[in-house]
């Protein structure tokens, strides 16, 4: 009788204790899928939104970091929104204050705005941390066009150009092909005398083309 009964209120007891147990687990999981759909949604939501969106997240998550200003930037000059960009890039250029394509489109910006003595101002800054910046040049020509200074215009143009040449030769040059390298050179040293790259280019390849020579006969 005793034993029966001790057998009664095991039985009980573990019957409750697995109702119970199954309980707890359904909660438990039903709690971790609330909280995955949570966090799905919002990492869906965070990437759903546009191109400005995420890098407004991202600018106000680490305001001290140059990237997220910087592309930030380029998203807002990507919609017109010019205001909006040259604040993101003065912000930007507070970072990394030596950093030329920054100041090259912080001059776009102020030509999209007509203000033409800004973006020169720029642009010079641009070319002055790299004098083989292309794009600066080509923003400069315009900004000087938009001035009436077609002088200044055109030796901007022609720098522009000369640097082209440049970085034709300078890849003819990778690929083995000196002799079209070295034209390509020339040209930009025609258009743009004072180019030190160019030079410096020129003469190494014209000793690597008379080495080559030598080394053949």
């Amino acid at each position: 009788m005793t034993h029966n009964k001790i057998r009664t209120q095991r039985s009980w007891f573990s019957l409750w204790y697995k109702r119970f147990f199954n309980l707890g687990y359904l909660l438990i999981s039903s709690v971790l899928v609330v909280l995955f759909m949570c966090a799905s949604y919002t990492r869906n939501e965070f990437w759903l939104q546009d191109e400005i969106g995420i890098w407004e997240n991202v600018a106000k998550g680490s305001p001290a970091k140059f990237r997220p200003h910087y592309n930030l930037s380029r998203e807002y000059d990507k919609k017109g929104r010019y205001v909006e960009s040259e604040r993101e890039l003065l912000i930007a250029i507070s970072l990394e204050p030596d950093s030329a394509k920054v100041y090259n489109n912080l001059g776009w910006i102020y030509g999209q705005e007509n203000r033409f003595e800004d973006a020169v101002k720029e642009l010079k800054i641009a070319i002055r941390l790299d004098p083989n910046y292309y794009l600066a040049y080509r923003n400069l020509q315009a900004a000087y066009e938009s001035l009436g200074e077609f002088d200044e215009a055109e030796t901007a143009r022609k720098n522009a150009d000369a640097i082209y040449h440049y970085e034709q030769g300078r890849s003819l040059a990778e690929l083995g092909n000196l002799k079209e390298a070295i034209k390509e050179l020339q040209i930009s040293i025609i258009l743009w005398p004072d180019n030190e790259a160019a030079n410096r280019e020129l003469i190494m390849l014209r000793t690597r083309e008379n080495i080559m020579f030598n080394s053949k006969h």
